[in-house]
C-alpha cells in the first residue's frame, strides 16, 4: 500500500472508530437504538435512503447489476421516481403509526401469525442481503486489485467494523455511515475523472459504450412506457413491503422531514448512483482489466468508497433484521415485559449474530442461494398487497392478508415453471399477482369475519394524530409502541391534504420529466 492509500484508509477507520464510540453515548433505549430517537431530518432520512439498505438496487449493490446488465443496470435505480409519488402520500401513515418495525403494524392491523410471517420473510431478506452486498463487494475488490489476499482482508475488516457500529451505536452510527459513504461516492467520482483525463474523455469513453447499435444489447430497446409503468408499481409495493422501510421513513421528526428527505435521498439515488456507475463504465471497470484501469491512489478512493457503502447497507440490514428479532420474536414469545437494558443487550446480540449469518450466505454463494433470495424477495413484495390494504380499507383482515399471499403462490406452483419467465417480466408479474392477490385479499376479507371495531378504532386514531400532538393519544389511553420526538410541522398539522396532493403531483412530474428524458436520449 502506498503512502497516500494508507493515509485514506487511516483518516476513514479512525473517524468511523471515534464516530462510533461518540455516538454510543446516546443510544438509552430501544428506540434509540432501532429508530434513532426518530430525531433524524431531512439530510440524514436523505443519505439512508441513498445508502441504506432497502433495496438492490442502491449503489451499495448496484455494481453487481451493471457488471452483468451494463447499461441495462441503470434502469434500477430510475424506477424509484416512478415509485415517489406513491411512497409520498403513505409517509404519514408510516409515521404517525408509531410502530418500530413493519410487523408492529401488522400485529396491530392483523394480529400475530401474520406479523410474524412477516417478520420471518423479512430477516430471511435482510440475511441474504446482506450475504449480497458482501458477495459483490469482495468480487469487485479481487477484480479491481487482482489480489486474493486484499479481499480476504477486506471482508474482514468489513465484517468486524460492521459488527463493531452495530454493538455500539445502532441506527445512529449506521446513518452516519451512511453519510460518509456518499462524501467518499463523490471523492471516488473525482478521482476516476482525473485519471481519466477530466470529464471530456470520460464522456468521449461513454459515446463509444452507447453506441446505438448496441442498445438492444445493453438493455435499453426492451425498455417501454408499459415496463416502466408497471416496474415502477412493483418497485412502489416492494418499497412499502421492504422491512427498512421504518429505518427510513418512519425515523424522522415528522411527517414533512421523512416525505421530503425521502424524494431527495431517491432522486440523488437515481441521479447519483447512475453518474457513480457511468464514471466507473468510462474508467474501464467490469469491461478492462484491472492494471489497464486505475492509478494507486484512484483505485485506494475507489476501493473504500465501495467499503463504505458495504458497511453501510449491511449495518442498516443488520439494525433492521434485529429489531425485527427482538421486538417481534423475543418480545412477543419470549419476554413480553422486558426491560430496556435487556431488549438493548438482545438487540446487540441479534444484529452481529445477523451479520454473521450473511457472511455465511456470502461464502456459500452459488445458484441455487440466488434462487432462493429471488423467491424471498417476490414473497415480501407480495405482502405489500395486504399492508397497503390495510391502511385504506378498514374491512381488510388476517384472512384476506394471507390469501393475497398465498393465491400468487398457489398459482405459480400450479401453472409451472414454464409459465413463470413471462409472469416475472414487470407488467406480467404486476397483472399476474394484483389480478391473483387482490381478488383473494377482498373474497378472504368479506367472506370472513371482520377485524374488531376496537383494533380499528384504535388504529384509525393513530393515522389521524400529526406528529406533535401525541396528548390526544394520551387522553384516550391508545397504545403506542414507540413515540420519539415530537417536533410536529406546521404544514402537515394545518394543511395534510394540500401537502400530500401538491408534493404527489409534483414528485410525479419530476419523475415523468426525469424518465422521460433517459427515454429520449436512449432513443
Amino acid at each position: 500500500m502506498t503512502a497516500p492509500g494508507f493515509a485514506i484508509t487511516a483518516i476513514a477507520l479512525l473517524g468511523i472508530t471515534c464516530s462510533t464510540i461518540y455516538l454510543s453515548r446516546k443510544v438509552k433505549t430501544p428506540g434509540d437504538y432501532f429508530a434513532g430517537g426518530r430525531s433524524f431530518g431531512w439530510f440524514f432520512i436523505a443519505m439512508n435512503t441513498l445508502c441504506g439498505g432497502i433495496a438492490l438496487e442502491g449503489p451499495t449493490i448496484m455494481p453487481g447489476s451493471f457488471s452483468a446488465y451494463l447499461v441495462g443496470g441503470l434502469w434500477s435505480s430510475l424506477l424509484w421516481l416512478g415509485a415517489l409519488p406513491f411512497v409520498w402520500m403513505i409517509v404519514p401513515c408510516l409515521r404517525r403509526g408509531r410502530y418500530l418495525t413493519s410487523a408492529d403494524y401488522l400485529r396491530q392491523r392483523y394480529g400475530s401469525s401474520f406479523a410474524t410471517a412477516y417478520a420471518a420473510v423479512g430477516i430471511t431478506l435482510l440475511v441474504l442481503t446482506i450475504g449480497s452486498i458482501l458477495y459483490i463487494t469482495f468480487t469487485i475488490t479481487e477484480f479491481l486489485t487482482g489480489n486474493a489476499a486484499v479481499k480476504t482482508w477486506t471482508i474482514i475488516l468489513i465484517v468486524i467494523l460492521a459488527a463493531a457500529c452495530v454493538a455500539a451505536g445502532g441506527l445512529l452510527t449506521s446513518t452516519l455511515t451512511n453519510s460518509a459513504a456518499t462524501i467518499l461516492t463523490v471523492l471516488a467520482i473525482v478521482a476516476l475523472l482525473s485519471h481519466q483525463g477530466g470529464f471530456s474523455n470520460a464522456a468521449e469513453k461513454l459515446r463509444d459504450l452507447f453506441n446505438p447499435k448496441h442498445l438492444d444489447a445493453l438493455g435499453v430497446a426492451s425498455v417501454t412506457p408499459e415496463w416502466i409503468l408497471a416496474s415502477s408499481v412493483t418497485t412502489f409495493f416492494g418499497i412499502v413491503a421492504h422491512p427498512c422501510i421504518m429505518q427510513i421513513i418512519a425515523t424522522g421528526k415528522n411527517e414533512f422531514t421523512g416525505r421530503v428527505g425521502f424524494a431527495l435521498g431517491v432522486v440523488l439515488k437515481a441521479a447519483g448512483a447512475n453518474w457513480w456507475m457511468l464514471v466507473m463504465l468510462a474508467a474501464g471497470i467490469f469491461i478492462s482489466k484491472p492494471q489497464t484501469v486505475f492509478t494507486s491512489l484512484s483505485a485506494y478512493v475507489v476501493i473504500l468508497s465501495l467499503f463504505t457503502l458495504a458497511l453501510s447497507g449491511i449495518t442498516f440490514c443488520a439494525i433492521a433484521a434485529s429489531a425485527l428479532l427482538t421486538q417481534n420474536i423475543f418480545k412477543e414469545f419470549l419476554r413480553p415485559f422486558a426491560a430496556d437494558s435487556q431488549m438493548l443487550i438482545v438487540g446487540k446480540t441479534a444484529s452481529i449474530t445477523v451479520i454473521f449469518f450473511g457472511l455465511l450466505s456470502a461464502m456459500l454463494a452459488s445458484t441455487s442461494l440466488l434462487q432462493v433470495f429471488r423467491a424471498v424477495l417476490i414473497i415480501s413484495i407480495m405482502m405489500g398487497l395486504p399492508i397497503l390494504g390495510g391502511f385504506f380499507w378498514s374491512r381488510a383482515n388476517a384472512f384476506g392478508a394471507f390469501a393475497a399471499v398465498a393465491a400468487p403462490l398457489t398459482l405459480f406452483a400450479v401453472l409451472g415453471r414454464s409459465f413463470i419467465p413471462e409472469m416475472l417480466s414487470p407488467p406480467g408479474f404486476m397483472g399476474f399477482v394484483f389480478a391473483s392477490g387482490t381478488i383473494a385479499f377482498v373474497i378472504g376479507s368479506l367472506f370472513t369475519a371482520p377485524p374488531s371495531k376496537e383494533c380499528i378504532d384504535t388504529f384509525s386514531l393513530l393515522l389521524k394524530t400529526p406528529v406533535g400532538m401525541e396528548g390526544n393519544l394520551v387522553e384516550t389511553g391508545t397504545p403506542v409502541v414507540y413515540t420519539g420526538t415530537t417536533d410536529g410541522h406546521l404544514w402537515e398539522n394545518k394543511y395534510p391534504c394540500r401537502v400530500t396532493w401538491t408534493g404527489a403531483f409534483i414528485t410525479a412530474l419530476l419523475g415523468v420529466c426525469f424518465l422521460g428524458c433517459v427515454l429520449f436520449f436512449a432513443r
